[in-house]
């Protein structure tokens, strides 16, 4: 007995279409068998070599926004590459610790386009200087605040913290560094008066490289007095 031949419905044609994509690509004689639908017809159905060139130029359309929007990104991390390395040259011309903290109240927050700059020590390591950009910590602040971290960005701050000093109210966001100066234990403090401005899942690499900068800068000039 003959067995019977196996009848394959619309939809599992679909589906199996649907699994194989490229299927009209690797069999091109089977657009000879298919009837395409009515271009003119009643309902004006588009014919099927519209239909994949429609397709095709939305694919493309899709790509080119993609393509725009990470080169958007590598402009933007261009630019905080280059305001960074700004940053770090002018902490490297800083001839002593009036220069390196005029450095950190005034060209960091103008590059880096941020509203407040502070290093925090649990020491007075400036004894004999006076500054807003310089804070006092409790012993164990900065355990307590890094829970371990090197860095810590923060899009949104709940409370008026007193890291800022007179400038605290304007803070919405910032970036916490762990620093190690001469021993003793610090932050540097980069605060936005935009919400959202630090977020965690930025990249830290510019942030650290930024805090190694000014942690061995202040070595130096406070090793060299």
């Amino acid at each position: 007995m003959s067995e019977k031949p196996i009848e394959i419905d619309a939809i599992q044609v679909l589906k199996f279409l649907e699994r194989n994509p490229d299927f009209l690509s690797h069999h091109p004689q089977a657009l000879d068998i298919l009837a395409p639908p009515d271009r003119f017809g009643e309902r004006r159905v588009v014919d099927m070599q519209n239909m994949m060139m429609r397709r095709l130029q939305e694919r493309m359309e899709r790509l080119k926004a993609d393509a725009g929007e990470v080169v958007a990104i590598t402009r933007a991390n261009l630019s905080s590459q280059a305001r960074t390395h700004a940053v770090v040259l002018a902490l490297l011309e800083a001839q002593d610790v009036n220069g390196f903290l005029r450095v950190i109240a005034e060209d960091l927050p103008m590059l880096l386009d941020l509203d407040a700059a502070v290093l925090a020590f649990e020491e007075d390591i400036f004894p004999e200087f006076h500054s807003p950009v310089i804070a006092k910590l409790e012993t164990g602040t900065v355990a307590e605040l890094m829970l371990g971290k090197e860095a810590l960005l923060r899009a949104s701050l709940a409370i008026e913290e007193g890291l800022y000093g007179a400038a605290a109210p304007l803070i919405l966001s910032d970036g916490l560094g762990r620093l190690s100066v001469n021993g003793v234990p610090g932050l540097m403090c980069l605060g936005s008066r935009y919400e959202g401005m630090f977020e965690p899942g930025q990249g830290l690499d510019l942030f650290m490289f930024l805090a190694r900068a000014i942690e061995r800068m202040a070595e130096r000039v406070l090793n060299h007095r």
